[in-house]
């Protein structure tokens, strides 16, 4: 039978065409903020010490690889099976490879363009919960601002698919309360969700059920649920029954049961760091002053499909947060993020409509001008510190906008809810211009210079051995070399068994080191000398 497409369409008839167009207007409206947001200056910062490395080490492979290879199905790493993580993002970012000698910003479009996706992907899921339009438009307002939702989605891994893969999966699941057959559309963004990140996936699949178990209870009992839920799935299940015909028990050591015996035996893994947990929450603040005080709305609205959701998802959130604190898993994280803004955006508008002679919280006014406060004390301690001026402007420009709401606030104004999420919005935008929204970036070693002296002056697919004590994924993607950390005494013997070695080295090696017809090369850093052994010459008679 024929079903209506969105739930607001049930009674389109009693909508005018300019409605129509203007819906559309709204969602294409946030699809271009979004896009302008997560892909501004992408190539501007270098891709981060490991995971972003790692994925786009793993793409440039998959692209060089021949297709007979299937490559694409099977990823390496330095030739060698890639287990650690799902194939997904190297598989997009190596197919912008293919036409694209874009090392960095190539990296991270894929993922920014699925994270710019998801923004009026949860609009729509917004208007299937609600009556509404309004509190699904400040749902996508607060996660369009919402800073940790920005900084996965322009990361070059799997958090942009993580995110709107999600999304999409739980938009297919409200869908299918009214129609099984959305239920094949749920069974494949859970099955490209695994493909992104598989513990996600999981975790998606549980949230899932157990919403349509408590709010649709008739549709965990049919069959044919299950079924599309099933054939939806099937290409994860090829994907990874081809991997264990491929790679035998290897895969399953690796893959799977090495994840479930480190989930298991806890002490073996060091967890997260508190600090890092809490700085990823104190993030999500500005949304948190108001999805705190809309918990008391999500209780008295149990009845309300939104409500059932925002609980189960933020229950699901929780339990990852719990996760990450005795089993590091950051990408799990993701899965609270919208859930928060899903319930600020409920609360927000509850409390837009109230009549005029309600006031609004006040722990909203004071929560804002405390974290306006901060924000202006941060931008104080910025001018001092920093030669850069970028981030006092943007602690400026939050702390003006933080304050001004508050204002606005205690005025009992309604254009506060404009002036927060513009000024945020602008205040982010200001962010991703400079190099300071990926906070982990100052404390990585920056290996640029070296690695593109390496590039250019050894020879393709030479092996570098370097001084350092551990092995900098950053340097092997851009010197496009794999350098190797040896000890001093593997370099002095790398150094006679050789023809002609490479080798990167500090000052405090050369002097340390005796190696014999040693010709420096160029100087990659002030610390850093890139040498190898002069041929040797015969003397004639």
């Amino acid at each position: 039978m024929k079903q209506p497409t969105f739930a607001w369409d049930r009674f389109s008839y009693l909508r005018s065409q300019r409605d129509r167009w203007f819906e559309w207007l709204w969602i294409l409206g946030l699809l271009l903020a979004a896009l302008t947001l997560f892909g501004l200056e992408l190539g501007a910062v270098p891709l981060g010490d490991g995971g972003e490395s790692l994925t786009a080490q793993v793409a440039r492979e998959i692209a060089r690889a021949p297709l007979a290879d299937w490559a694409w199905f099977f990823p390496t790493l330095y030739g060698q099976p890639y287990f650690a993580g799902a194939p997904l993002a190297p598989s997009l970012i190596a197919a912008l490879y293919l036409h694209w000698d874009a090392w960095t910003w190539g990296a991270r479009l894929p993922g920014a363009l699925l994270a710019a996706c998801s923004v009026p992907l949860f609009y729509g899921l917004g208007r299937e919960l609600f009556p509404v339009r309004l509190p699904a438009r400040f749902a996508a307002f607060f996660y369009l601002t919402s800073l940790p939702v920005l900084r996965q989605g322009r990361l070059a891994g799997p958090g942009g698919a993580i995110l709107c893969l999600m999304i999409l999966a739980l938009w297919c699941a409200l869908r299918s309360r009214r129609d099984w057959r959305w239920s094949l559309g749920l069974g494949l963004s859970l099955g490209l969700l695994g493909w992104a990140h598989g513990g996600v996936a999981f975790w998606v699949v549980g949230m899932a059920i157990a919403f349509l178990a408590w709010d649709t209870p008739r549709l965990c009992f049919l069959p044919w649920f299950w079924l599309g839920l099933l054939l939806g799935s099937a290409p994860l299940i090829a994907g990874y029954a081809a991997q264990w015909w491929r790679y035998g028990d290897i895969f399953l050591d690796q893959a799977i049961i090495a994840s479930l015996r480190a989930m298991v035996e806890l002490s073996a893994v060091e967890p997260l760091p508190i600090w890092w947990l809490l700085r990823e929450l104190a993030s999500l603040l500005p949304a948190l002053v108001f999805g705190v005080t809309g918990l008391s709305l999500l209780h008295s609205q149990w009845q309300w499909g939104w409500a059932k959701l925002a609980g189960v998802w933020l229950l699901g959130g929780s339990l990852a947060i719990a996760a990450n604190l005795l089993h590091p898993a950051p990408n799990l994280l993701t899965v609270f993020y919208p859930a928060v803004a899903l319930v600020a955006g409920a609360h927000l508008a509850a409390v837009w409509q109230q009549p005029r002679s309600h006031y609004y919280p006040l722990s909203w006014s004071w929560g804002l001008l405390v974290l306006g406060l901060a924000a202006t004390s941060g931008c104080l301690v910025a001018s001092g510190l920093e030669p850069e001026r970028a981030p006092m402007l943007v602690l400026a420009a939050i702390a003006l906008t933080l304050g001004t709401v508050a204002l606005l606030l205690d005025r009992q104004e309604q254009q506060f809810a404009i002036v927060f999420f513009w000024g945020l919005y602008v205040s982010w935008l200001m962010l991703v211009s400079s190099s300071y929204w990926l906070p982990e970036l100052p404390s990585q070693p920056s290996f640029r210079a070296a690695a593109t002296l390496i590039r250019y002056a050894t020879p393709p697919d030479q092996p570098v051995y370097t001084s350092l004590s551990t092995e900098h994924s950053a340097l092997n993607f851009y010197s496009d070399r794999r350098v190797l950390p040896a000890t001093a005494a593997e370099l002095q013997r790398y150094w006679r068994q050789q023809t002609q070695p490479y080798f990167l080295l500090d000052m405090e090696a050369i002097a340390t080191l005796s190696l014999p017809r040693l010709q420096k090369i160029a100087r990659a850093e002030p610390d850093w000398l890139l040498v190898t052994k002069q041929a040797a010459t015969r003397e004639l008679d």
